[in-house]
């Protein structure tokens, strides 16, 4: 099955072989502190992960560099808080990965996050 997420025109979204939808994470610097840009981007892509966790399925960031690798965290912990509002929960893990960005191949991280059902299993 295959998801379609559109965070915006800039997004760069996939699909893997399994289906899950894979988010490729902008680092966008915040150097006044929760800056108004910076802020809705995380909520745009905490959103999308709770669109597609609420399908059931499992969702993958993909992110190079500490900016975006926050940025992936910081969307985690929003998208986690919109889910506990509906009485789910999610949870992820994380993975060294080759990440290929503009025909450059580079050491990232992919972010896997799951539902948690009642019994704590995914």
């Amino acid at each position: 099955m295959s998801a379609e997420i559109n965070l915006n025109k800039d997004s760069n979204e996939e699909v893997d072989g399994s289906g899950s939808a894979i988010l490729r994470i902008k680092g966008m610097k915040d150097s006044e502190g929760g800056s108004p840009a910076v802020r809705d981007y995380i909520h745009r892509v905490a959103g999308a992960i709770a669109k597609e966790i609420e399908k059931k399925e499992e969702v993958k960031m993909k992110a190079v560099g500490v900016l975006s690798i926050n940025n992936a965290l910081k969307a985690y912990i929003v998208a986690r808080e919109f889910v506990k509002k509906h009485g789910d929960d999610i949870g992820m893990i994380a993975n060294f990965d080759k990440v290929e960005f503009g025909g450059v191949e580079k050491t990232g991280v992919t972010f896997t996050v799951f539902t948690i059902d009642q019994d704590g299993a995914s």
